[in-house]
């Protein structure tokens, strides 16, 4: 409002609640007045919205345009002023990060204020829909309140930028609707459905409420944007499981859900809440900070988290244990016992022990792990503490103790897929999220090297 201002001659009123405006104090031609836009709005030639209609629902915005428009028009004369939006017209630009800003956008509003982005055709409808017979779209409208002293490439620039922050903020919404997807069951329900499945036929089947049938197709329209569903377009919207959805099937033997439940869980996602706190005292890991206890005493002690860490162990430990056996056999040749060292259900040992039943295997972690498990013809459970004793054996597997035998590693290291951006973000990733539970770090090759010389 102050670069109007001080940019023409014109008479500003600032309108919101009271609350908002009760102590602010005015200017020359700057006042503050309070009061609620669905009751009345001061009149003036110009009323502006900015970032303020996609926080309403369609029929709360025509109420909010109604008002304006009686702002605008004169006693019983035609409209005589305008009204001014300032917000994202969904579809409008190109680019697919800004595609991506206004789909994450979309999904904010849907789950903070019941509002929504709207595309150009849902603006026009409120329009007509509050009585007015005309409008006009500026491109980047929102960009001129910054623009007054930089030329356009510079603007672009900008605008680049800020919409590389929005997409980093909001990055956290591409998580959470997958958790969403995953826990509302949508890959198995499209996976069992055998075809295509269109929007109406999906409302139809999933367990949610009346009520929020309207607000699936946006659910959907982001996860499409990610890759995780592809959409076709027959007599309506019709939705099918791409590669990376059918790893979140239920009964997928290399299923990632038990993982994604597991990293998404709010015990865990808390501990990023005090990754700035963590950085100023000496707590081990923002873990710690956020719950007073180490990801293992917390997993010990609460039985949930314990089954979801195992699990999703577990349900990694399968393609692990597949390209062991198949890719690396050469590694077992001369080994008559092995001990899985933190092997958790035991998922990767079992694999082994299938594949050579003359190998004695150990799986070996804390007893709260093991306990209740059993074990079979070349299997056993041992419960333990790692940083005490290991059972003796030929082949250690994940731990490096200096034996007469041979240690086996099978872990992530850091940089080896160069050029591969996806998969060395991936690393990143994995490698902040060990700091951040367990004060664990993944290594390059030269790290590797140093802890083996």
């Amino acid at each position: 409002m102050e670069s109007l201002l001080n940019r023409f001659q014109v008479i500003c009123t600032v309108f919101d609640l009271p609350r908002v405006v009760s102590d602010l104090q005015g200017s020359k031609n700057l006042k503050y007045v309070g009061g609620d836009m669905f009751e009345a709005v001061p009149p003036a030639d110009v009323i502006l919205h900015k970032w303020t209609l996609h926080d309403w629902s369609d029929e709360d915005c025509v109420k909010i345009l109604k008002q304006c428009k009686h702002a605008i028009t004169s006693k019983g004369q035609q409209k005589v002023g305008k009204v001014i939006i300032i917000d994202i017209v969904r579809g409008s630009q190109n680019g697919e990060e800004s595609n991506e800003t206004q789909l994450l956008w979309d999904l904010e509003m849907m789950v903070t204020v019941t509002g929504l982005e709207r595309n150009e055709m849902e603006w026009a409808k409120l329009f007509f829909d509050a009585g007015f017979i005309s409008y006009k779209i500026h491109n980047h409208m929102y960009s001129l309140k910054s623009m007054e002293l930089i030329n356009e490439e510079s603007a672009s620039e900008l605008l680049q930028a800020q919409t590389h922050v929005w997409n980093h903020i909001f990055n956290f919404i591409n998580s959470m609707t997958l958790k969403c997807a995953v826990q509302l069951g949508i890959p198995d329900v499209i996976q069992e459905h055998g075809k295509p499945m269109t929007l109406s036929e999906l409302v139809s089947v999933l367990p949610i409420h009346p009520s929020k049938a309207q607000y699936v197709h946006r659910l959907m329209r982001i996860l499409v944007h990610s890759g995780f569903f592809s959409q076709q377009n027959l007599n309506q919207e019709a939705y099918s499981l791409t590669q990376s959805a059918r790893l979140l099937l239920k009964d997928n033997p290399w299923s990632m859900r038990p993982l994604l439940l597991l990293e998404l869980d709010p015990v865990l996602t808390k501990s990023w809440d005090c990754l700035s706190t963590w950085f100023q005292n000496d707590e081990a890991t923002a873990f710690s900070v956020a719950h007073e206890n180490t990801f293992w005493e917390y997993a010990g002690q609460d039985g949930r988290l314990n089954n979801l860490f195992n699990e999703a162990m577990a349900s990694d430990s399968i393609l692990a244990s597949k390209l062991v056996v198949s890719k690396c056999k050469g590694i077992f040749e001369g080994v008559s016992s092995l001990v899985d060292v933190g092997g958790g259900l035991g998922t990767m040992a079992k694999g082994i022990a299938e594949a050579f039943p003359h190998m004695d295997c150990t799986v070996f972690d804390l007893p709260h792990v093991v306990s209740d498990l059993q074990g079979c013809k070349n299997l056993k459970y041992v419960g333990g503490d790692m940083f005490q004793a290991v059972p003796p054996a030929e082949a250690i597997l994940l731990k490096g103790q200096k034996k007469a035998g041979k240690v086996i590693i099978i872990d992530m290291v850091r940089e080896n897929l160069n050029g591969d951006e996806g998969s060395i973000e991936t690393q990143l990733f994995f490698d902040l999220q060990m700091m951040v539970e367990a004060s664990g770090v993944e290594r390059n090759e030269k790290e590797w090297h140093i802890h083996y010389t």
